[in-house]
């Protein structure tokens, strides 16, 4: 302990443990996500999406989150990961989409002349449906999930598992998230922090730029 307390916590474990993060995390602290069985009706809801297109590089996740209740809480009730190609990850994509019409779906575009393509690829695969495609943003992800860790860390957001749900424990489903979220910013992927990122970020009205595109009655007010 007394060398953990000169050294530092960070050092500390890649030193002496050859775990360079501790388990909790410096920048994200998942054991401050409440679980509960169930969550206000009425709340807004949304499933942001981060998406690769390999099956042994970037997972595609996509979070659906609602709220915020009149406390301030987000609850997370639901994650789709999936390493899949992009004619079969735009399927899933869709068939998550169209079983839950209610929740507004938002999606990446790159910048350039890709994401212009993508934009469009979008608009296809979701015709009817309710969605928002979001310019990806290039900043530092430090800076981008400031504002999602002080949340997390404050216990400002809840994950949802319903005792007859059909996701099963936290340990499956939301595992994606707690590993990441243990790690960043020295874990290899953050797909799923970047997703959850996107809806916190929707929800809670913190940014007002970046849609570009919008379609079947998409709420987009606040977002001109």
């Amino acid at each position: 302990e007394r060398k953990r307390r000169q050294i530092g916590e960070h050092f500390f474990q890649a030193l002496f443990q050859q775990r360079p993060t501790p388990r909790e995390g410096f920048y994200f602290k998942p054991s401050m996500i409440e679980v509960v069985s169930e969550m206000p009706k009425g709340l807004p809801g949304v499933r942001a999406w981060d998406t690769g297109a390999s099956t042994d590089g970037d997972a595609t996740a996509g979070v659906r989150v609602w709220g915020p209740d009149k406390d301030g809480y987000l609850y997370i009730d639901d994650i789709v990961w999936m390493k899949k190609l992009t004619d079969e990850r735009n399927r899933r994509v869709q068939q998550v989409a169209a079983m839950e019409r209610g929740v507004l779906q938002l999606l990446p575009q790159n910048p350039g002349d890709a994401g212009v393509d993508q934009k469009n690829m979008w608009r296809k695969v979701l015709v009817g449906l309710r969605f928002l495609v979001k310019l990806v943003e290039r900043k530092r992800k430090e800076i981008r999930f400031e504002y999602l860790s002080a949340a997390m860390n404050a216990g400002s957001l809840r994950l949802v598992i319903r005792k007859h749900g059909p996701h099963g424990t936290p340990d499956q489903w939301a595992k994606p998230l707690f590993d990441e979220a243990r790690v960043f910013p020295n874990g290899k992927h953050d797909d799923t922090l970047d997703a959850l990122n996107d809806a916190f970020r929707y929800l809670t009205r913190n940014t007002n730029q970046g849609f570009v595109v919008g379609g079947k009655g998409a709420d987009v007010s606040g977002l001109a």
